[in-house]
């Protein structure tokens, strides 16, 4: 098992320009596990254009600086308008967390731990989330380089079209889960 952490302006990954990437208007998941501590203002995860102009499809995951809870974006037109839905928890525990962010539909899902967390109505990103000039960028804000993904690891990140049921995602929480324990062994 493979966690990535010690995020900074010069640490972080980043992808050009993948077609996988580019959802158009169908489902979509982003799923991760996700250790952090008390921290504010980070950045997990930006689909969009990485030259500190934003225009066309952007998806982002950041925790809030105020309430240290998870935030995920989806915009159609480079966030001049946007829909987002935001965790009903702060995950800032120091332990590991299984979180699933899904376009199903109209609508926008989080969920946490095995269980639908919270959703909320698409109404302004409902155009195409394809973007030919974006580039993923994991653990910083590329932009700018800013906000960093500190005090906090990711790992088994996936993403994909589609949209997981709910008794896709309980299992693939109950078989990972195991995975996280001081000297697990365990095989998937």
């Amino acid at each position: 098992l493979k966690a990535y952490s010690g995020f900074s302006a010069s640490n972080y990954l980043t992808m050009p320009y993948n077609a996988d990437y580019d959802f158009g208007t169908d489902n979509f998941y982003i799923g991760f596990w996700i250790l952090v501590s008390p921290t504010g203002g980070v950045t997990m995860f930006v689909y969009s254009r990485s030259d500190g102009v934003w225009s066309g499809a952007a998806i982002s995951i950041d925790i809030g600086a105020a309430e240290n809870k998870l935030r995920f974006f989806v915009s159609d037109d480079g966030f001049a308008t946007q829909d987002f839905v935001t965790s009903s928890k702060a995950i800032d525990d120091g332990t590991w967390h299984n979180c699933w962010c899904i376009r199903r539909g109209d609508q926008l899902e989080f969920w946490i731990d095995g269980r639908l967390d919270v959703t909320t109505s698409i109404v302004e990103a409902v155009g195409s989330l394809s973007n030919a000039s974006a580039t993923t960028t994991i653990g910083i804000r590329p932009d700018l380089a800013t906000n960093p993904l500190v005090n906090g690891s990711l790992s088994i990140m996936r993403i994909g079209k589609g949209a997981p049921s709910a008794a896709q995602i309980r299992k693939m929480y109950d078989d990972e889960r195991y995975l996280f324990n001081a000297g697990a062994k365990c095989l998937l």
